[in-house]
């Protein structure tokens, strides 16, 4: 085998530095020299292969978090389609913002959030802690303001039953006419004889099963008015005379309602 190199390659510096480390590395012959040149070739090829595996790998990664970006904004759009629907306090009211800001409630669905919200309103009333057989909460709903009306023995009652109606959903205003009666030790005594006269009488015994029995009795200066629900006109009738019987009561009047259901 020939040990030596042409002459047209010694005069080349960069081949000459080839060399040089050839024989550092224990290459020697032309031979050899052109397996390293090959080599050499070899690496730089796959150098470039590798640079393109990775810029082809970093491209699929910034693909791969997109996408993700992309389902996360997705599910979070279902998400909140689900939670959405799973919140809605009644099937088709829908509330829609007004000129001023405040919710409001589409035409086509007034009677729809009407008649939820009279139930709302109902519910959140009866539920106060102070309420009685003593106290008579009346209320009035018209679209999105609910009035409300009636008279109280406590005063605390008039401000609980406004700020319970005022965290309704869609109420954007509450009218408080609530009357608070005055505190006198004589309507107190005929609350006490009133209450067991009506609900001491057999027939009007069953009305008192409820936690806050149906027949209200509200006395104001010795005035008693009879407010609520009886299931027959024949009730109505006993507890108007039983609360008539009172002594010391100047007036009854009987605001009873018959339920015909």
């Amino acid at each position: 085998m020939n040990r030596g190199l042409p002459p047209k390659c010694i005069g080349s510096q960069d081949t000459r530095n080839l060399v040089a480390n050839a024989g550092i590395c224990g290459i020697s012959g032309l031979s050899d020299f052109l397996q390293l040149a090959e080599m050499q070739t070899h690496l730089k090829k796959c150098n470039r292969q590798l640079l393109q595996k990775m810029q082809r790998e970093n491209k699929e990664k910034k693909e791969m978090r997109g996408t993700s970006t992309v389902g996360r904004f997705f599910l979070a759009g279902v998400l909140a389609v689900v939670l959405g629907l799973a919140a809605a306090p009644y099937v088709s009211a829908t509330i829609i913002p007004s000129n001023n800001g405040n919710p409001t409630v589409s035409t086509n669905d007034t009677k729809n959030y009407e008649g939820w919200l009279k139930e709302k309103v109902r519910h959140e009333l009866v539920m106060l802690p102070y309420l009685s057989v003593f106290d008579n909460l009346q209320y009035r709903v018209d679209g999105t303001t609910v009035t409300l009306e009636g008279q109280v023995r406590n005063s605390a009652l008039k401000p609980d039953a406004e700020n319970v109606v005022k965290r309704i959903e869609g109420v954007t205003k509450v009218v408080n006419n609530i009357e608070v009666l005055p505190l006198s030790n004589f309507d107190d005594s005929i609350r006490r004889q009133t209450y067991r006269a009506v609900y001491g009488f057999a027939s009007l015994q069953r009305y008192s099963i409820a936690p806050i029995p149906s027949i209200h009795i509200i006395v104001k200066n010795g005035n008693v008015t009879l407010e609520g629900v009886v299931a027959s006109e024949a009730d109505k009738n006993a507890a108007y005379i039983r609360a008539n019987g009172v002594a010391n009561v100047f007036s009854v009047t009987n605001n009873l309602v018959v339920d015909k259901s």
